[in-house]
């Protein structure tokens, strides 16, 4: 028998770079998040990848938030996606996640009857990086939307897995305003 002894080495930037040029590996970085995308007047996203149904189908998103109007595609996915804040452009806006605990019959009765409030949604101004706060599946259902600020800056990007075919319902917030304090 032959025996290959195979010596560690760090792990670096430039190796994982050498990977990805030689077509071996996708970095989740934010510049590559940006490819093809732009969010600067509203969100955009791309499928970076889909899998082959034949083992399972699901796909990883690159998402970049332009979008300063907060009720603006605030809706919800019939079954769950991941959120991947990985990193974040140099010097880019912050990424707002708005969520709410209310059902969407609930959300969307309290529109029809003027009793929305405030207080039935959160506004997380959302950090990147961070093992307990930044990765997290957002569960089906659940409400919620990405926003900026209108700051003079590049807007913030993530990345998300979810199924292949998953939509968005939109909700209609009639003449509601909901606008970042």
């Amino acid at each position: 028998m032959r025996t290959l002894k195979l010596t560690p080495q760090k792990a670096t930037r430039e190796i994982m770079q050498e990977l990805e040029n030689k077509g071996l590996i996708g970095r989740l970085t934010a510049q590559n998040a940006m490819i093809g995308l732009d969010g600067e007047d509203g969100n955009a996203g791309r499928t970076v990848y889909s899998t082959d149904p034949a083992y399972g189908s699901h796909k990883l998103i690159s998402v970049s938030v332009g979008r300063t109007d907060i009720k603006t595609g605030i809706g919800y996915h019939p079954d769950k996606e991941d959120f991947l804040l990985i990193s974040n452009l140099p010097g880019a806006k912050p990424l707002y996640l708005i969520i709410s605990c209310l059902s969407a019959d609930e959300l969307n009765k309290k529109i029809a009857d003027g009793s929305l409030e405030a207080s039935d949604f959160m506004l997380l101004d959302m950090p990147y990086g961070d093992p307990e706060i930044s990765f997290f599946t957002m569960y089906e259902n659940v409400i919620h939307g990405e926003a900026t600020t209108g700051a003079d800056a590049p807007g913030p990007v993530f990345y998300v897995t979810e199924p292949t075919d998953l939509f968005s319902v939109d909700l209609d917030f009639m003449d509601y305003d909901l606008v970042l304090e």
